[in-house]
């Protein structure tokens, strides 16, 4: 070529090449060249920008850059850098991020683009990169997948939607809440969480999102794929895309189901301490007043806004004052004061009793921050309280006057008794000594026995009366043993026949039974009543029927008729049934068309011989002492016996009695025990310290029944207790059986 064709080449290349690097300055991102061996041959001033250094041409290789990493951070050396692999390999690289380091230490995310130059054989010459400032991106990439995580994680439903309501996303808290999951909920409308009435509720949402607006803390129900319906509180924000244009709506129900129960909770509790009549009262734990109800205000005639904020101290009376600090301190260590009775003072200085419960308050983390009081108004129950023990002291005290007048009451019939029984006694040995004599006159023969038939009534009429006061106060004892009914009713039917009433014919029939049944007990019965008696007497009417069996109760008599005995039999009789475990029932068509009594009584096991009646035994002549202080019954007894053929010795003195005993040397002694001085039971126990009283067999008279003096005489040393009184029959069973 010409030298002169050689110049104009060089301009031609020189103009190209100056337009080149023109082109390459106006380009926004960093762009260097170099040789096939990589070393620098160009760069624009983006380049420079980019690397924050101005790159040294020739010795330079590879990249622009000071220093180099890849996208986790590790150290990339510069012969490894994508333009290194691209001119070593021939091939371009693509996809790759990096990361630059300026020398001022800032770093730079960027992906590189190296492309190959060739001539025209295809043969490697150079290469061109470019370089791409990524860090936006990397910035906003890093910001969503923080923004994904942070929702998926999150322990709140979170979701979005298109602005025609279609669910877009659906994170991890939102299938907690509402059970669909993420694939079965993404492309559904959001619909299928909202109630039918809540459809149109949610259209105005996202119209307010349309317009840009925020919906914050709107408190709504949806509904759970359960079908569970969930109150929530809603907050909707607008989603915009790059050019801030709206394009769907971003949503966080929060669950707020408990704390709706727990204001529903507070509200009624509220309701209720406004309501309620105790006085109910919140104070911080340095005992100031916080919450004070209409109760309160009522109690203590504090208003509320006199109250909140003063101390407790205001209703406690200044000696009280020492509790309130009691209950401050138990309710700080977390109990509960429970029922706790005191007194506070009112606004108008009165005192008033009140019961106290009180409890801690705590905070959400369980902490004690103060403490709940309800005051309850006790002072009209201690009144009550005070009436009832004024009431109770007083029935006590006429309780302790009933009891008291029926001891004396039993005392006197004791006493009654006791006084009766010795003229009957006196009567009885006299009538006794006569039907024992002959009597030549026709009334004294009339006489005698009509006697001995009263004082058998006077003497049962006596029992009767002791018997049911023994009963009433439950001091009756019974002494059962197995019996046969039959030949025993017979027996005591057979001894009143002879003292019946002219006219009157008792019969006896049945079948041999046996029972269990004190003897004396069931002979009252049968005297009284019957086991079954059937009569064509005078009858009852219902009124006397529905009586019959209360103490001093008589039927209806006839105007010719007198009233006898005192109305005690049949009560007598339906008491005793009862103790023996039976009953007794009374039936009447009406007057004058009879009764029917009849005795029901428990059966007993059968004896292996039946009872056989004791003939009569005449006693062996005895030596008998009869101590008495009552002149005819001693002399009538000591005349008796001595008919008898018994050698008898008599006094009316105790003292004197213990001589005779050592005298006489009796083989029986019949002591009363009412002896005037020395009374019969120091006498027994007197005369058997001596020699000549331990054999001998003490009999103690008595006006006196029952258990109790039956064991005070076995005490005192008596081997026989027998209630005045004493027919010959008895003392002839007293010999006979000693």
């Amino acid at each position: 070529m010409q030298a002169s064709s050689l110049g104009q080449f060089s301009e031609a290349l020189h103009e190209r090449l100056g337009g080149l690097k023109a082109l390459l300055d106006a380009i926004p991102a960093a762009v260097y060249t170099t040789d096939a061996e990589g070393r620098i041959t160009g760069f624009n001033e983006a380049a420079v920008r980019f690397s924050g250094r101005v790159p040294r041409l020739g010795s330079d290789s590879w990249c622009v850059t000071w220093k180099l990493y890849r996208a986790d951070g590790t150290p990339m050396p510069h012969d490894e850098c994508p333009m290194a692999i691209a001119l070593r390999e021939g091939r371009e690289v693509r996809g790759v991020t990096a990361i630059a380091e300026r020398p001022d230490g800032t770093r730079v995310h960027f992906m590189p683009y190296p492309t190959l130059l060739r001539d025209a054989r295809g043969k490697i010459v150079g290469a061109v990169n470019m370089l791409v400032d990524v860090s936006d991106q990397m910035r906003a990439e890093e910001l969503r997948s923080r923004l994904a995580a942070m929702v998926d994680s999150s322990s709140d439903a979170i979701f979005s939607t298109s602005l025609d309501g279609v669910i877009r996303t659906w994170n991890r808290g939102a299938e907690r809440l509402f059970g669909w999951s993420a694939a079965e909920a993404v492309g559904q409308p959001a619909t299928i969480i909202i109630p039918e009435d809540r459809q149109a509720e949610d259209q105005e949402v996202l119209e307010r999102i349309r317009r840009g607006e925020t919906v914050s803390h709107l408190e709504t129900v949806r509904v759970a794929k359960s079908g569970r319906l969930i109150d929530i509180s809603l907050s909707v924000s607008p989603i915009r895309d790059a050019q801030g244009k709206i394009i769907g709506a971003a949503r966080i129900p929060r669950d707020i189901t408990e704390r709706k129960h727990e204001e529903e909770l507070r509200a009624r509790l509220a309701a209720i301490v406004a309501s309620s009549d105790d006085a109910i009262v919140g104070k911080s734990l340095d005992g100031v007043i916080r919450t004070w109800n209409r109760g309160a205000e009522r109690i203590f005639g504090y208003r509320a806004e006199e109250a909140v904020g003063r101390h407790i101290t205001l209703i406690i009376p200044d000696e009280r004052r020492p509790e309130e600090d009691m209950v401050l301190a138990r309710i700080r260590s977390g109990e509960v004061v429970d029922h706790f009775e005191t007194v506070r003072r009112t606004k108008d200085g009165r005192l008033i009793d009140i019961s106290l419960t009180v409890s801690p308050i705590r905070d959400p983390r369980g902490r004690v921050i103060g403490a709940s009081k309800i005051a309850r108004d006790i002072s009209e129950r201690k009144r009550m309280d005070a009436l009832v023990r004024e009431s109770e002291e007083r029935l006590r005290s006429m309780v302790a006057g009933l009891r008291q007048a029926d001891e004396k009451k039993d005392e006197f019939i004791a006493l009654l008794a006791h006084e009766l029984r010795n003229p009957i006694s006196a009567i009885a040995v006299a009538s006794d000594l006569l039907a024992r004599s002959t009597i030549e006159d026709r009334k004294a023969r009339f006489a005698v026995p009509a006697i001995s038939r009263q004082v058998k009534q006077l003497r049962r009429l006596v029992d009767d009366l002791l018997n049911m006061a023994r009963i009433s106060t439950g001091k009756l004892a019974l002494r059962k043993n197995p019996l046969e009914l039959l030949a025993f009713a017979g027996r005591v039917v057979a001894a009143r026949r002879a003292t019946a009433a002219s006219g009157i014919d008792i019969e006896v029939s049945g079948a041999p039974t046996w029972v269990e049944a004190d003897s004396a007990r069931l002979q009252q019965m049968i005297e009284n009543g019957t086991l079954s008696v059937e009569d064509d007497g005078a009858g009852m009417s219902a009124a006397t029927l529905t009586s019959l069996f209360k103490p001093f109760v008589q039927g209806e008599q006839p105007a010719d008729r007198e009233q006898h005995g005192l109305g005690l039999g049949l009560a007598l009789v339906e008491r005793l049934a009862v103790l023996h475990g039976g009953s007794v029932s009374a039936k009447s068509e009406g007057m004058g068309k009879g009764s029917t009594l009849t005795i029901v009584l428990p059966l007993a096991v059968r004896q292996a011989a039946p009872e056989a009646p004791t003939a009569a035994r005449k006693a062996a002549r005895r030596r008998v002492l009869v101590v008495e202080d009552e002149d005819d019954s001693r002399e009538a007894l000591k005349l008796l016996l001595e008919t008898e053929g018994h050698e008898v010795a008599f006094t009316a003195d105790g003292a004197k009695a213990i001589e005779e005993v050592a005298r006489f040397r009796p083989d029986f002694a019949l002591v009363d025990v009412g002896l005037p001085g020395m009374d019969g039971y120091e006498v027994a126990r007197r005369v058997r310290e001596l020699p000549e009283g331990k054999a001998l067999k003490l009999i103690a008279l008595t006006g006196f029944g029952g258990d109790k003096y039956r064991r005070r005489a076995e005490e005192a040393g008596f081997d026989l207790h027998v209630v005045k009184p004493i027919s010959y029959e008895q003392l002839l069973r007293v010999f006979a059986d000693a």
